[in-house]
């Protein structure tokens, strides 16, 4: 399945992300439900920055 992450652009979660200074991006959700379904090591992610 393919994914998209939306990361901060403000606080460059992207950048460390890709330094190796985070390793995840945790979000909150006021519902438990997951909007596009589990994330398994097989998927494909695609990194958008938001401004």
């Amino acid at each position: 399945m393919d994914h998209v992450v939306y990361v901060d652009a403000k606080v460059k979660e992207l950048d460390a992300l890709l330094v190796g200074r985070k390793t995840m991006i945790i979000r909150g959700a006021t519902g438990r439900k997951l909007p596009y379904g589990r994330v398994y090591g097989n998927d494909v992610l695609y990194f958008a920055s938001t401004r």
